[in-house]
C-alpha cells in the first residue's frame, strides 16, 4: 500500500478544497466536490458537498447549497444545508435558509425567510417569515404545512 488511511484523506482534503482570496471576483456557478471557502466576492451560484465558508472579509451574491454553511462574511441569496447553517457574530444574510440546524449568533443580521426540516421526516417543515419593522423591531409568521 502505498498510502496509509489518514495521508489518503489529507489528500482527498488537500485536492478538495476550493479557494476565493480576498481581492478575487469570481462570476458564475461554482461545482465542488469538497469545501469552499469565499474570502473575496463571488456572484452566482455555488453547489458543494462539503462546507462552504463565507470568512469575514467575504461577499456572496449567490445562492449557496451545501452540506454545512458558515456565514461570517455579507451573503445575498437563498441558501440551503443539508446539515447545519451558522451565522456567526459578524454574518448578515438577505436571503431565504432552508436546513434542518440553524444557529444565529448574537450580533449577526438575518433578514429572510427560514425553513426549519427536521432531521427525522424530511416532509414536515416549519417555517418562520422575518419583516424587519421600525427601530429594530421585528414580526414573525409561523406556518407548518401539511
Amino acid at each position: 500500500m502505498v498510502f496509509g488511511r489518514s495521508e489518503v484523506k489529507l489528500a482527498e482534503r488537500e485536492k478538495s478544497e476550493t479557494i476565493v482570496g480576498n481581492g478575487t471576483e469570481i462570476k458564475g456557478t461554482m461545482k465542488a466536490d469538497g469545501s469552499v471557502r469565499i474570502d473575496g466576492t463571488f456572484e452566482g451560484e455555488i453547489y458543494a458537498d462539503g462546507d462552504v465558508v463565507i470568512g469575514e472579509k467575504g461577499f456572496a451574491r449567490a445562492t449557496l447549497m451545501a452540506k454545512n454553511i458558515l456565514i461570517a462574511g455579507r451573503v445575498e441569496g437563498n441558501v440551503e444545508a443539508k446539515e447545519r447553517i451558522e451565522l456567526v457574530a459578524t454574518g448578515r444574510l438577505i436571503g431565504d435558509i432552508k436546513t434542518p440546524n440553524l444557529v444565529i449568533a448574537d450580533g449577526a443580521i438575518f433578514i429572510g425567510r427560514s425553513e426549519m426540516v427536521l432531521p427525522q421526516e424530511n416532509k414536515e417543515t416549519f417555517s418562520y417569515e422575518v419583516i424587519k419593522g421600525g427601530k429594530g423591531e421585528t414580526s414573525s409568521k409561523e406556518s407548518n404545512n401539511p
